[in-house]
């Protein structure tokens, strides 16, 4: 083997580098294992893509998670600097998230851990991300930072909603109306970026620019930024909000395989060429959880809310409970025989015979 060869190898199996992928690729293999058929089977057309939110969730999760690890030392660098213990804190999340992607990969807790999940995103937001913005308002990357962050709060709140399988009522809604207008938001303001700068990696407009051989940057750039912003509108008034948020994800899908795949493979050892290509397969899988987490029929769910069918929330009103319960009852007594009925007891056939004869008489 030659010396090059060697290098190469020994690199590839450096701690830094490979326990990311294998933590990677191990979750992206549990999850697509356990993904429920039924789940897979029953969506039809583009809303098959919203089965593999999870796994487009968990994978990231889990190779960030190993980065609080082996790349500790700099990680704490990023500590707010009024908080003690800085190791402490960046095993702890590693810890989290590591947690988090096991619960949403093997499908167990999912509405439990998502919660928490993002409820650590906004701290990271309240916490870093907005003291940063603070510090240096000119910086259009801090901006980006805390939109980001956000995205994935929401996205993660979205989960453990859609977990339940049905939009459910009250402090649910709520909560899914609240991501939606976050997530509406931030792909507005990103689609607006990606006109302003359209030399930066699509989805996430972050420091990194495109690679110079990469073909059509132009027309990759216009038109994410087009899909982000009509997206995040539609999301905003509340116009189509499913079809945008699973268009949103699947599109956030295309750029990981057309743009942020290729960079990944030309920069194998380049983690952040690697946090590049999770962090946007985690913006696809928080859109398309969102879009499971959306009614299918949003008529409907205004009737509902407005009580035209159903009583309050959507939820059957008690009068309409009581009423379908009466009539249960009401029918289930009408097929059984009433207690004082009676039947007559069967006789042999010789017997009826006789008994239509005219000129018989008993003995």
């Amino acid at each position: 083997m030659s010396l090059s060869g060697l290098i190469l190898s020994s690199a590839l199996f450096s701690a830094k580098v490979f326990w990311p992928y294998f933590s990677s690729v191990g979750f992206l293999f549990i999850g697509l294992a356990l993904i429920p058929g039924n789940k897979w089977l029953r969506r039809r057309g583009i809303e098959k893509a919203l089965a593999l939110a999870p796994v487009f969730i968990a994978v990231p999760l889990g190779a960030f998670g190993t980065d609080h690890f082996v790349e500790h030392t700099s990680i704490a660098k990023g500590v707010p600097s009024w908080m003690p213990a800085h190791l402490f804190w960046v095993y702890f999340v590693g810890v989290a998230l590591i947690a988090a992607a096991l619960s949403i990969a093997a499908n167990k807790y999912v509405k439990l851990s998502a919660t928490l999940l993002g409820l650590m995103f906004f701290l990271f937001v309240l916490l870093k991300h907005i003291p940063t913005l603070a510090t240096h308002p000119q910086n259009r990357f801090a901006l980006a930072y805390v939109l980001r962050d956000s995205f994935f709060s929401a996205g993660a709140i979205a989960l453990s909603r859609a977990h339940r399988g049905d939009f459910e009522a009250g402090s649910s809604q709520r909560l899914v109306n609240i991501s939606r207008f976050v997530m509406g938001t931030v792909a507005a303001v990103y689609g607006v970026e990606h006109f302003l700068y359209p030399h930066f990696v699509p989805v996430l407009p972050l420091e990194q620019p495109l690679p110079s051989w990469l073909p059509m940057q132009l027309v990759v750039a216009y038109v994410t930024g087009s899909i982000l912003f009509i997206s995040g509108v539609s999301l905003l008034v509340n116009r189509k909000a499913r079809l945008a948020a699973t268009v949103l994800g699947i599109a956030a899908l295309a750029v990981v395989i057309i743009v942020y795949l290729p960079l990944l493979v030309a920069r194998p050892l380049d983690l952040d060429a690697l946090n590049y290509f999770l962090d946007t397969l985690l913006f696809s899988g928080c859109a398309l959880a969102l879009a499971g987490a959306l009614p299918k029929d949003e008529q409907a769910l205004l009737s509902a809310a407005a009580g035209l069918q159903h009583g309050r929330h959507g939820w059957p009103s008690t009068a309409d409970r009581a009423s379908r319960t009466s009539k249960r009852k009401w029918s289930s007594a009408r097929r059984r025989r009433p207690s004082g009925s009676f039947s007559l007891p069967r006789t042999d056939a010789g017997f009826e015979s006789k008994c239509g004869d005219e000129n018989w008489q008993p003995q």
